[in-house]
């Protein structure tokens, strides 16, 4: 997702939950494409989808960012051209090499409906039947719907944001009683998703942010992952599924907001926080949360090419060569060291020159 702007207030804990966040989908891709690259049996177990929760985290976020990255002096043009120029131009970049991919090399990229895809609607990041070009495209479509509306409500004085957040919910409430799913649009559809509360939470908690002063500490931190991952078990033990809708909401984008919540408010008021930003995994991670989108953005693409080219290697060798399911193993933890590798060659050359260009412009 769209990569943290700068503000007179920084946070680092932002930055880890970005990385993590696209680590996770990373993982749910990886294991996707893992059963057509090995030969062995599947080492990622079916509860790996749970990587979808970094889509819930990331929109989350994004609220968040949207109220602590604007004020009420926040010029409207100026706000959309910033969102504008950070979806567009990388995801433009990786959506091109994809096309191209599709027509010389389709035997390299996977995507079995390629043909059928609205390509237009694909690059514009408009409301659409199915999956875009590039699939992880379908949030940066929630994204661009996200920023239009909070654009609106810069209009308006910050003090009243609760209450236009508030009103906002309710109308996605309204479409969402009168929409029924096998006869309404796609933009009819992302009007009505429930995937909006969890902007609307990031927003919230953006605003908010200074109050509960008691919500702090690492034992808060460790109930609120706690939380997360007991909510999701619950809901895979009882559906043995990805939630979706409204469920979906309730045991993954709600536990995302507590934990953003909690983990914004260590970092303002716990002295540990400052320790831990001298060790090598504060580097490390700030340095992931910067190459986030890059790394969300490529990674399909690089697994897609991985896993053509891993089960071609493996045709040429026996199927006992490698014992149990190392094959799968070997490129599991290959596919996730390359792709975060490439996530940060990414970010390094290609999204942060395209950043220093569009500066530029304004």
């Amino acid at each position: 997702m769209p990569i943290l702007e700068k503000t007179k207030k920084k946070y680092s804990s932002i930055q880890y939950l970005r990385g993590i966040a696209a680590l996770l989908v990373v993982v749910l891709h990886t294991y996707a494409f893992e059963s057509k690259a090995g030969v062995g049996a599947s080492v990622l177990p079916a509860w790996s989808v749970f990587g979808s929760a970094g889509v819930d985290l990331f929109f989350v976020i994004s609220g968040f960012v949207m109220v602590l990255t604007t004020d009420s002096t926040s010029r409207v043009s100026l706000f959309l051209y910033r969102r504008v120029s950070r979806i567009y131009p990388l995801y433009w970049v990786y959506s091109g090499i994809l096309a191209l991919g599709y027509l010389l090399l389709p035997t390299l990229v996977r995507r079995e409906d390629a043909a059928s895809v609205d390509y237009l609607s694909s690059f514009l990041l408009l409301p659409q039947e199915q999956l875009p070009l590039l699939v992880v495209g379908w949030t940066l479509i929630h994204e661009m719907y996200f920023y239009l509306v909070f654009a609106g409500l810069l209009l308006f004085p910050r003090k009243v944001l609760p209450k236009l957040l508030f009103v906002w919910l309710l109308t996605l409430l309204i479409c969402e009683v009168f929409a029924a799913e096998q006869h309404v649009s796609p933009y009819y559809r992302l009007l009505s998703s429930p995937l909006t509360v969890e902007f609307i939470l990031g927003c919230y908690i953006g605003h908010f942010r200074t109050s509960f002063r008691k919500v702090a500490g690492l034992k808060s931190l460790i109930i609120a992952v706690v939380f997360l991952l007991s909510s999701w078990i619950v809901q895979w033990s009882l559906y043995g599924e990805d939630p979706q809708g409204w469920l979906r909401v309730l045991t993954i984008g709600i536990p995302a907001a507590v934990l953003l919540f909690v983990c914004v408010r260590l970092e303002m008021v716990d002295s540990s926080a400052v320790r831990f930003k001298e060790s090598r995994l504060h580097v490390f991670l700030e340095r992931l949360g910067d190459a986030s989108y890059s790394l969300y953005l490529s990674h399909f693409l690089v697994l897609s090419l991985l896993s053509r080219v891993f089960a071609r290697c493996m045709g040429f060798i026996s199927p006992t060569a490698l014992p149990g399911a190392m094959d799968n193993v070997v490129f599991v933890v290959f596919s996730l060291i390359v792709c975060v590798a490439f996530g940060f060659l990414s970010y390094r050359f290609i999204e942060q020159p395209l950043i220093r260009l569009f500066r530029r412009l304004v």
